[in-house]
């Protein structure tokens, strides 16, 4: 779930601005209907997490900033999660975030998909989780990487854990077919 402000919403009607980011939202959103769940990432170390966003954001006592908590499961893991909170600065909020509030909810996924590519999550079982949070700087910058073998390498992992691995058993072994996808092996070793 997301939350928009009121002045978003009643500037949506006139502010082609706002109304070209719910769009570019909405398709974003359709295509990650597309998966067995729509708060399934796939993570650049390899790592597929369940993400789960617990809106809205509160502010921090003593600091100009607000965080969100986040609930974050590895998915090879299933017994266990890392519950953070995402700190937002009020500067950000200001400047990065207002025109268009749904990268706000890409920027709290990234940050968490960056975390877990740095080791930087710690996971527990539900009832053994340290009450007190760790907070993640949020960041709005996105990274990418041009290069072809790590992008396939991504694909490959993103196709068989938020698609394949989720929604198939544990009965598949690896190289095998995916089912209606004839031209699609799965080339990946067990990490």
């Amino acid at each position: 779930m997301i939350v928009l402000s009121d002045e978003f919403l009643s500037d949506l009607p006139g502010s082609s601005e706002f109304q070209e980011s719910t769009k570019a939202y909405v398709e974003a959103l359709e295509n990650r209907m597309l998966n067995v769940s729509v708060t399934d990432f796939y993570c650049t170390s390899g790592t597929p997490l369940h993400i789960e966003i617990e809106w809205p954001t509160e502010p921090i006592p003593g600091y100009t900033a607000s965080a969100v908590q986040v609930h974050v499961q590895d998915l090879r893991a299933q017994n266990k999660v890392a519950i953070c909170a995402v700190k937002m600065t009020h500067q950000q909020q200001i400047f990065d975030l207002k025109k268009d509030p749904f990268i706000q909810e890409q920027a709290v996924v990234n940050s968490i998909r960056r975390a877990a590519d740095r080791n930087q999550l710690r996971y527990f079982p539900r009832a053994e989780h340290p009450i007190q949070l760790p907070y993640l700087d949020l960041e709005v910058a996105g990274a990418g990487t041009e290069n072809e073998e790590e992008v396939e390498e991504f694909l490959l992992g993103k196709i068989y854990w938020l698609g394949f691995r989720r929604e198939v058993s544990d009965e598949l072994q690896f190289g095998s077919q995916i089912p209606g996808m004839p031209s699609i092996w799965v080339q990946l070793s067990q990490r």
